[in-house]
């Protein structure tokens, strides 16, 4: 019976196991190289990597728990840093170092709340794509600075120095944000180029 129908073509001569190819497969043989849902379906696969990521990290958490703890850390770091303003006076009279390890480590416990919702891993692949490499190396060379020279015992111009490292830390990180905001870092470019022309 199946050499009949195989003839009149209602059955393929190719058993189960062989027929069965993935959507990708098929898609990528329909299209050959150019396939536009190439970065679609990576895209998926990037984002399935990272939820299972988070569900190992954290397996009995549920999506809610994972943006409530994103949340608080966000909340928790912002208050600290905004809490070193309350020590910048002192910064100005040569004990930088409440001002500065509050703000540092705000902005520390501020970051660490995005692994509750991609991982470390997926978080540090993020911050290395090309759009935010630059932002987030300057970012980080500055914050591990910054905790460096809090420590190193005090030297002329050390509340300055600290200053303009906690002044470059937050526009890297503006910066740094801005890349996930559509065309955010294009706008902010154009808008200083027409600031310096007029």
């Amino acid at each position: 019976m199946s050499s009949f129908l195989q003839k009149v073509g209602l059955q393929s001569s190719q058993s189960d196991e062989e027929a069965a190819v993935s959507p990708s497969e098929t898609s990528a043989s329909l299209l050959g190289d150019k396939n536009p849902f190439a970065a679609l379906t990576s895209q998926y696969t990037e984002n399935s990597n990272e939820t299972n990521e988070v569900n190992e990290m954290c397996p009995e958490l549920t999506y809610q728990q994972r943006i409530v703890g994103f949340a608080i850390c966000m909340g928790v770091g912002y208050i600290i840093g905004f809490g070193g303003l309350f020590r910048f006076n002192e910064l100005l009279l040569g004990n930088p170092k409440p001002f500065v390890l509050m703000y540092t480590v705000g902005n520390l416990v501020a970051l660490s709340g995005s692994f509750f919702l991609t991982g470390p891993n997926a978080q540090f692949k993020k911050m290395f794509h090309e759009s935010r490499k630059a932002a987030s190396v300057v970012y980080l060379v500055t914050l591990f600075t910054t905790l460096s020279v809090v420590f190193v015992p005090s030297f002329t111009g050390k509340a300055f120095v600290l200053l303009l490292l906690c002044i470059i830390e937050t526009l890297a990180l503006t910066w740094y944000c801005l890349s996930y905001v559509p065309y955010g870092q294009t706008y902010v470019k154009n808008t200083f180029q027409r600031l310096m022309e007029s």
